[in-house]
């Protein structure tokens, strides 16, 4: 089970903001009616938005990666993360808008192409099929009595099915920190709890954006919990953990990468639209190796050659629960004006540069066990070495990457690293 939850805090540099709104010159909807075909176009090839994904995904993950400790874990669902940028993004003007395009992509696209194409993706990724589940969910809290443009909710809400609520954050902020909680748990099954912290919110936030994605799939092929044992993991070359490790042999895609000197290995989910994607470093002390010389492109072509064989497979069972603190991030990625007060230019919400982003909470959770998994929230050198032993083996001993992948897009839903399976949960806000 996969459980994730976004939420983008836009905070104004007032206290009281101004009445009214900038007038709508029409401009934009003319530019979409000449626009028209080429974004029917865009919005039905999945792979622009899937690479802009997988680009953004090993971005942010290496960033993450870089200044976590060694021995802590990461989750993150970029294609949230970047669902909610998006719809951030359709308020932004002028250079803060220039500085979204080069950090995130979204310049590949004109007008309203970009959010055509995720209502599109959204549209072909969520809801219940083939006995998984996945779903997404998008929604505005407003500060009661702040006037947000017409347009720009009307954008989010045909795009992006985010709806509006007016919450009194300045006499009854508690209350609405609650209240948004409350949905968060709603949505994602009860697996995200207390996503907002005491004091997020306060008289100077404008509006919480929040996105959430639910994930529960059984395997194609399952695990037999009779097979699973206590074994060892080898955290590190020298110090090992006893985990409950499961067992099976049956068929599955696998290949290897002399370039990022790992075995790779797809377990496809009932109706194997979806599949985890697992990076085995060769070395036990490999992982940063590999999160190093990962790249979209590396994920893309290397997802792509591999090829079904007979596999005694070794996974360990694990939870995770991951929060973490993104606005510094990034800004760091190359965009600082969406998160500084009096710089920020996102007059496409209200009319007014009295907004910026000053915070941006991402929480993620996963279960993987013998069923499957419930979660909530991507090179010529590439090779598939089948000269090993015949009896082929994957076993997951030790620290491994992985990602959850809509096999329809290619888009990356999911990813993150198995540093501990076992023992105290490590939360890592960066």
């Amino acid at each position: 089970m996969i459980v994730v939850k976004l939420m983008v805090i836009l905070t104004s540099q007032l206290g009281i903001l101004q009445q009214g709104a900038a007038e709508d010159t029409g401009q934009d909807k003319t530019m979409a009616t000449q626009q028209q075909q080429q974004r029917q176009d865009l919005s039905t090839d999945f792979s622009v938005l899937a690479g802009i994904n997988n680009e953004f995904a090993t971005d942010i993950y290496q960033l993450l990666s870089k200044d976590a400790p060694s021995n802590a874990n990461i989750f993150i669902s970029p294609f949230s993360i970047l669902s909610a940028m998006a719809m951030t993004y359709a308020g932004s003007r002028n250079e803060t808008k220039l500085q979204m395009d080069r950090v995130l992509r979204f310049g590949k696209y004109s007008g309203e192409d970009l959010h055509s194409s995720f209502q599109t993706l959204n549209s072909a990724l969520f809801g219940k099929k083939d006995n998984c589940t996945l779903e997404c969910a998008n929604k505005l809290f407003a500060r009661k009595g702040y006037n947000f443009l017409q347009d720009y909710l009307a954008l989010t809400r045909s795009f992006y099915g985010a709806e509006l609520e007016v919450k009194d954050f300045d006499a009854k902020p508690e209350e609405a920190r609650l209240e948004i909680n409350q949905w968060v748990e709603e949505q994602t099954a009860q697996k995200i709890k207390n996503l907002l912290p005491e004091g997020a919110i306060n008289s100077l936030v404008a509006m919480v954006l929040v996105n959430a994605v639910y994930f529960k799939g059984n395997w194609a092929s399952q695990f037999d919990p009779k097979q699973t044992q206590k074994a060892p993991f080898q955290l590190t070359s020298t110090n090992k953990i006893k985990v409950d490790m499961m067992y099976q042999e049956s068929e599955f895609p696998l290949g290897y990468s002399t370039e990022l000197e790992c075995q790779i290995l797809e377990i496809p989910y009932v109706g194997k639209n979806l599949s985890m994607l697992i990076y085995l470093p060769d070395k036990i002390d490999g992982l940063k190796d590999l999160e190093s010389k990962m790249t979209s492109s590396l994920l893309e072509t290397t997802a792509r050659d591999l090829f079904p064989d007979t596999v005694m497979v070794k996974l360990p069972k694990f939870k995770l629960t991951e929060e973490y603190r993104l606005h510094e991030k990034l800004g760091q990625m190359g965009m600082p004006d969406l998160f500084t007060e009096g710089v920020a230019d996102l007059s496409g919400m209200d009319g007014t540069r009295m907004l910026f982003l000053s915070q941006v909470h991402h929480k993620a959770f996963i279960d993987v066990n013998e069923e499957g998994t419930e979660a909530a929230a991507a090179a010529t050198t590439v090779t598939n070495d089948f000269a090993m032993p015949r009896d082929i083996t994957f076993v997951a001993d030790h620290p491994f990457l992985f990602f959850i992948r809509d096999n329809i897009s290619g888009a990356v839903l999911f990813m993150g690293r198995l540093q501990m399976p076992a023992g105290p949960s490590v939360k890592d806000e960066l």
